[in-house]
C-alpha cells in the first residue's frame, strides 16, 4: 500500500495579513524557512521514492527543503496549487460578515469587503477539493505500492 504525507508549506509575510492564492512570487519568510527545515529533519530518517509540489514558489521551496540531502527531484503538478480566488486575491483578510461563511471557514479569517466570499453558497471550494484529490489519487498510482510519496 502507497503512503501518502501531505505536507503544507511554510509560513510567509502574507499568512494572516492578505490571501495569497494562487499569486506568483510569494517565497518562505524566516519562519517559514525555519519550518522547512524542522519538517526535512524529521522526515530525514523516512524513505521517500517521491516529492511532488505545487508549482508555486512556497511550496517548491518548502518541498526543496525536504529534497536537499536527498538524491531527487521535486514533480510539480499544478493541480495542488491552492484555490484561485479571483478578483479577491490578494485583499486583506479579516472575518466575513456572512454566517454562513464564517462558520464554513471558522479556522481561518478572511475578508469583509463585501458580505460574503466570493463563492458563498456555491460548489467552487468542493470543486476545489475535487482537482485535489484526483491528483493525490494520480500521485497514489504513479509510486509503486509499498513506498511512500510526499
Amino acid at each position: 500500500m502507497t503512503t501518502m504525507l501531505l505536507i503544507r508549506h511554510g509560513a510567509n509575510d502574507w499568512v494572516h495579513g492578505r490571501l495569497a492564492g494562487r499569486i506568483p512570487g510569494i517565497h518562505l519568510n524566516d519562519v517559514g524557512r525555519q519550518q522547512a527545515q524542522a519538517v526535512a529533519q524529521r522526515l530525514h530518517d523516512i524513505p521517500l521514492v517521491a516529492v511532488y509540489a505545487s508549482p508555486l514558489d512556497r511550496t517548491m521551496e518548502t518541498a526543496q527543503a525536504i529534497v536537499q540531502e536527498r538524491e531527487m527531484t521535486i514533480t510539480q503538478v499544478p493541480a495542488l496549487r491552492e484555490v484561485d480566488y479571483g478578483e479577491w486575491q490578494g485583499a486583506e483578510l479579516k472575518v466575513p460578515k456572512c454566517a454562513w461563511c464564517r462558520h464554513s471557514i471558522s479556522y481561518a479569517p478572511l475578508m469583509v469587503n463585501t458580505t460574503c466570499l466570493p463563492w458563498c453558497h456555491t460548489p467552487i471550494s468542493s470543486n476545489w477539493r475535487v482537482h485535489t484529490i484526483s491528483a493525490c489519487t494520480w500521485i497514489s498510482f504513479s509510486v509503486s505500492k509499498s513506498q511512500r510519496a510526499l
